[in-house]
């Protein structure tokens, strides 16, 4: 594996090594390698880190929205690794050593046996916030609501220089758009599902505290709520409000 000299954008950094073992029948309690099973390509087990399942149960933890980086190799020395976490999608995967050409939005990347790459990702399904606590008054994102939000990523994709990272819900895919260093600055969704009634326009989420109290004087000032308060998971909770001059923004409170 190969660090280029440029530094790469911080993350929590793990090394995935994927290797087979070729077991004979034990004799006094060893299990010798076993040269015709691995001609035969028929491994015992397939590991992570030399130890079979090891992750089953202690799995690697980090938290939501922190990048994450792997260095995945393949020891081989038969069968190459179909690299891939279940439910997650890489947002950025290096061909080799991080190069300047890296490739976006892939689910499964395969390392040759004797081969090794470079991936980055984020936990895709809470992706929009990150579970650490904004500060008060920050906008903490920025999402735009479309019936076709399919076409329109692309618009965005061309005129931005933003990548799309499609995220299923289902019966379709709503957009993280990410920067040239695979972080996430925006969101394009459908109006459809929990979004439907949501203005087609850019909104911006301002991390406030006490979000029920703020809506009141949202009222109480002269604004209006657009949409009452919606849960965001574990990340936290929101609501769509229009100023008195007619403008709609998100309050965000974190959970």
């Amino acid at each position: 594996m190969v660090s280029r000299r440029e530094r790469l954008p911080p993350a929590k950094e793990f090394v995935i090594v994927q290797s087979e073992f070729y077991l004979a029948e034990a004799a006094n309690r060893v299990r010798a390698f076993d040269y015709a099973q691995m001609t035969a390509m028929l491994p015992d087990f397939v590991a992570f880190n030399g130890r079979p399942n090891q992750y089953i149960d202690a799995p690697i933890r980090v938290r939501v929205g922190d990048r994450v980086r792997l260095w995945v190799a393949s020891a081989g020395p038969t069968h190459p690794s179909h690299f891939h976490v279940v439910g997650e999608q890489f947002d950025t995967v290096y061909l080799s050593e991080p190069s300047g050409t890296p490739i976006r939005g892939v689910q499964t990347f395969t390392v040759l046996a004797g081969g090794t790459t470079t991936i980055s990702s984020r936990d895709a399904p809470e992706l929009r916030m990150s579970d650490t606590p904004a500060p008060l008054g920050r906008i903490s994102w920025v999402d735009l609501t479309v019936p076709n939000a399919a076409a329109l990523q692309k618009f965005y994709s061309k005129v931005t220089g933003w990548t799309a990272m499609p995220l299923s819900l289902g019966e379709y895919d709503d957009y993280l758009m990410l920067d040239a260093d695979g972080a996430p600055q925006a969101g394009v969704c459908h109006a459809r599902g929990a979004n439907s009634g949501t203005p087609p326009q850019w909104i911006v989420y301002i991390t406030v505290s006490g979000l029920d109290e703020k809506l009141r004087e949202v009222e109480a000032l002269g604004g209006k709520i657009v949409m009452p308060t919606r849960s965001m998971g574990t990340t936290g909770r929101y609501a769509l409000i229009e100023d008195p001059a007619g403008a709609v923004c998100a309050l965000f409170e974190t959970a």
